[in-house]
């Protein structure tokens, strides 16, 4: 299984696990890692280390950030910086969790999760006029 960790500013992470869960269900090795304004980025990498922690007996792992460049991106670019086993996708949305909870149900292969899931994103933002 490959283990999710989705890290963002304020309480978007538990929002969208919450946002997964009603439509797939309940999710095992998800773990939302949330950022306040009262944090810093200490408070940040510990709560990270925590959630990888958890996920230590998995052979993969698949970091959802928020936002390139942010403090959540920017802390989980310093934690996986030596660790082959985990990947980081940024810009995350709902599309790419419910994509990642899907497709990890019948693959292993954390490469294919991720791209697939990335371009799950991309398609799923769009410019519409009325």
């Amino acid at each position: 299984m490959i283990g999710v960790v989705v890290v963002t500013h304020g309480s978007l992470a538990s929002a969208l696990i919450e946002a997964a869960e009603m439509t797939l269900g309940h999710q095992e090795m998800v773990r939302a890692v949330t950022f306040s304004r009262r944090e810093g980025g200490e408070d940040l990498s510990s709560q990270m280390a925590r959630a990888l922690q958890d996920m230590s007996s998995l052979e993969d792992i698949l970091i959802l950030t928020d936002m390139k460049g942010g403090s959540a991106y920017n802390a989980s670019r310093m934690l996986i910086s030596d660790d082959r086993r985990i990947h980081l996708i940024t810009g995350a949305n709902l599309a790419v969790l419910l994509e990642v909870l899907i497709l990890r149900k019948n693959t292993t292969d954390l490469k294919e999760v991720a791209s697939l899931a990335a371009k799950k994103g991309r398609d799923n933002i769009a410019h519409i006029e009325g």
